[in-house]
């Protein structure tokens, strides 16, 4: 390939296109078979580094479950399933630089799931905290579907804000960002126990992505932007990106 036509992809990836670059970049792999086969090729290879470095951060993440009860207590779950978000969802940021040119993308490239941190601190009857670590298994399974169901079903029975977080998550892979939206907005304040409030609106702007509303989108990662959370950093980098859509 001719160092030009490599010089365009490196530019791509590393974010230096220009918006006018941009169009004229897509209208070379529209013309230039060779130029679209090499970009093609870079991008499967940067997203399988993506795929391998999440890999070793989930298995991070099971190695803390398996940390003593106090060194938990002491730094508190949802803080550290924050921090652990931001790696997993985030990776791109470091192996991967796909320049998003619509919500969709956006969405695609910063959406991660949430760890679980319920399973290892459940309470409750015997029978209740059974059936929630099957209905986590299978979020982390990636089994949305079940999952959803069988969070629904314990919230009937028992309306935890946490329980609801989860299902909400499961319903913004099947693609149901409204119904997930609905259950997100249920916290108002930061709880003990419950997830970050700048973890709501981090997914509440998530959600609004998937559902091409940008405005409501930069809205929430503006609070989550101002919160001093582990999560603000990337939120203000997803800013920069949207006032550039």
């Amino acid at each position: 390939m001719d160092k030009d036509k490599q010089d365009w992809i490196n530019d791509y990836f590393e974010g230096r296109l220009s918006r006018e670059q941009q169009v004229e970049f897509d209208l070379l792999l529209q013309a230039d078979d060779e130029l679209a086969g090499d970009f093609q090729f870079e991008k499967e290879v940067r997203e399988a580094v993506i795929r391998q470095e999440r890999a070793v951060l989930k298995a991070q993440l099971q190695e803390l479950d398996r940390q003593p009860a106090v060194v938990r207590r002491h730094f508190g779950w949802w803080k550290v399933a924050a921090a652990l978000l931001l790696l997993l969802g985030l990776a791109g940021t470091l192996w991967l630089t796909l320049r998003p040119t619509s919500t969709g993308q956006l969405y695609a490239q910063y959406m991660a799931p949430y760890p679980n941190v319920l399973t290892p601190a459940v309470r409750g009857a015997e029978a209740d905290a059974s059936a929630l670590a099957e209905a986590l298994a299978l979020y982390e399974a990636e089994d949305y579907a079940a999952a959803a169901h069988r969070l629904e079903q314990l919230y009937a029975k028992s309306p935890q804000k946490s329980i609801a977080f989860y299902r909400a998550l499961c319903l913004l892979y099947l693609e149901q960002p409204a119904e997930a939206l609905v259950l997100l907005e249920q916290w108002e304040h930061e709880e003990e126990g419950q997830p970050a409030v700048a973890v709501m609106h981090w997914y509440q702007a998530l959600a609004h992505l998937q559902m091409n509303q940008a405005d409501e989108a930069l809205r929430f990662f503006t609070l989550v932007s101002q919160s001093g959370d582990s999560l603000a950093t990337p939120a203000g980098e997803i800013i920069k990106i949207l006032q550039g859509l």
